[in-house]
């Protein structure tokens, strides 16, 4: 199975050369610019998408010269040292049927993000308990990048921790709030 290799401005992503036709039509999705390419080396296409300050952010919907999608390229692209995401987290932004709500996962400093996972509070037994929801585009996020908060949160099995006390916990781990900018 092809795997993504580079995630450099102007370079394909399967094959590293520098070979790239821009000459589909650009469009924009909110403020990100997004530019159709073909590697005139390997035959592999996809989008590059840049800021609205014209930076490089990432590919996305990368595919080998047989038109196959190249599984996880989005995540596999974003997870290289040049990653300009940052891990974070969301209390205030989404209510799940009225009740609190957090989301986690690897944001873009842009707003959007690669992937992310939740924990709401549900009533169980007349108490609010947390409850972790993935949905599976976030397996491999979530196993390679939040094994301390797994490990924190076994830590703190069956103690019903409140969305307080969750916020406490993501902000020792390291986790920005996204909302307020902690």
């Amino acid at each position: 199975m092809q795997e993504i290799i580079s995630n450099k401005d102007g370079h394909c992503p399967l094959c590293d050369d520098e070979n790239l036709d821009y000459s589909f039509a650009q469009h924009t999705d909110g403020t990100l610019k997004k530019l159709p390419y073909v590697c005139l080396w390997c035959g592999a296409n996809g989008t590059a998408v840049y800021d609205a300050d014209d930076n490089f952010v990432t590919h996305e919907n990368v595919c080998n010269k047989s038109g196959d999608f190249v599984e996880n390229s989005e995540l596999t692209a974003i997870s290289s040292t040049e990653d300009k995401g940052f891990l974070g987290y969301n209390f205030d932004k989404y209510k799940v049927r009225g009740k609190d709500c957090v989301n986690i996962g690897r944001y873009f400093e842009y707003g959007g993000c690669t992937y992310e996972f939740s924990i709401e509070w549900i009533c169980l037994q007349k108490d609010l308990v947390p409850r972790l929801q993935i949905f599976d585009d976030a397996w491999k996020g979530l196993y390679e990048e939040h094994i301390p908060l797994l490990k924190a949160l076994a830590d703190n099995d069956s103690k019903n921790l409140s969305p307080k006390a969750m916020r406490k916990l993501l902000n020792k781990l390291g986790y920005k709030d996204i909302d307020k900018g902690e």
